[in-house]
């Protein structure tokens, strides 16, 4: 994607990316349920030629794409209100069981339905529960051509 970015971009223009690094995601309370989520999604997104630590590479991918003059920075995401905690516990709930990630989980013989559906139980606890918070790391850069 970068490469073609590059390509696209004129002398002198500028390519913006951001990207997350689920690696770095952290939560509270503890859960053995969403700790299983991460584990398995890491394997999941890997197992379909992904990268769900692709923030943390996005420096080295621009310059390897031929981007120069880049900059980076970061930002976070944060779940800990009810609304927000409802809408991302909420989305992973049902992700969890009814998605690609859950095809893919299945496909590549990383989870069960049962597992899938354990998975999806802890995330809706996770976001009733009103001490719930999650953080997400992103990376950003800005780049030249």
């Amino acid at each position: 994607m970068l490469r073609e970015m590059e390509r696209v971009t004129a002398v002198g223009g500028t390519v913006a990316v951001r990207d997350v690094d689920y690696e770095g995601v952290i939560w509270s309370p503890r859960s053995p349920e969403l700790t299983e989520w991460l584990e398995l999604y890491l394997k999941v997104h890997r197992g379909v030629s992904g990268e769900p630590a692709a923030g943390r590479f996005l420096k080295a991918w621009a310059r390897e794409a031929g981007l120069t003059k880049v900059t980076c920075t970061a930002s976070t995401w944060l779940f800990e209100n009810n609304e927000d905690r409802a809408w991302w516990g909420g989305m992973w709930a049902e992700r969890a069981v009814d998605s690609a990630f859950a095809e893919n989980a299945q496909r590549l013989g990383l989870a069960d339905r049962a597992t899938l559906e354990r998975i999806s139980e802890g995330w809706k606890r996770w976001a009733n529960d009103p001490d719930g918070w999650l953080l997400m790391p992103h990376a950003e850069i800005l780049a030249r051509r």
